[in-house]
């Protein structure tokens, strides 16, 4: 069986640490139990190396997007938008450049809770994006579960996955009514990870294939 990884950054400079660097890692794992990458984006500047390392390697895709730390970062962010738009507005484009997905978008109140008007703006550019291409989606949203859910709500037409979910098992089934999919990351597998077990085992009735 090979894995399907959904949701990776090997453009992140801690792979630099592994002996031949990111693309000696990726030649490896795709010679053995890995059989597709999506690559995801969180910035204009990262997008460039993530889109480079897709086109490289047979199996590995690509997403488009900022993510919302780092819609807090970039001086002008109708700048930032316009480039994450180009590069997904134009099909052929999009596909020569194997994105199949805008994200990684959302909310993100751990670290930033007084800014979440400047996060939700982003957000909603992003997901007005979506819709207008009928592009999927890939959202990011720690500690911000009603407010992602609201927002989601406002665009009926666009749906996707919410990665790494912590939300609770009720939002999670609202979430999947909407056509998403959630993920869940090895976290599950912490001794005192209760609470995303009991969301897993309070999901298996509603959508057996959603995990």
């Amino acid at each position: 069986m090979k894995y399907f990884d959904s949701h990776a950054h090997y453009f992140d400079a801690w792979f630099n640490e592994y002996e031949g660097g990111a693309d000696a890692l990726l030649e490896k794992i795709f010679s053995e139990n890995v059989g597709v990458i999506v690559n995801i984006a969180t910035n204009p500047e990262n997008l460039k190396e993530c889109l480079a390392q897709a086109r490289k390697f047979e199996n590995m895709y690509a997403s488009s997007g900022i993510h919302p730390e780092d819609c807090l970062y970039i001086d002008d962010i109708d700048a930032a938008l316009s480039v994450i738009e180009e590069s997904v507005s134009d099909a052929e484009q999009r596909m020569a450049n194997k994105i199949v997905a805008i994200g990684e978008i959302g909310l993100d109140y751990y670290w930033t809770p007084e800014e979440k008007e400047e996060q939700k703006v982003c957000f909603r550019a992003q997901m007005d994006l979506a819709k207008k291409l009928g592009a999927p989606v890939i959202i990011h949203d720690r500690e911000a579960h009603g407010d992602v859910l609201e927002i989601i709500k406002e665009y009926p037409e666009v749906t996707g996955v919410v990665h790494s979910f912590s939300g609770s098992v009720e939002m999670a089934k609202e979430v999947m009514k909407l056509g998403y999919y959630i993920s869940v990351n090895g976290v599950t597998t912490f001794k005192n990870a209760r609470k995303i077990v009991e969301i897993v085992e309070g999901l298996r009735d509603l959508h057996p294939d959603a995990m």
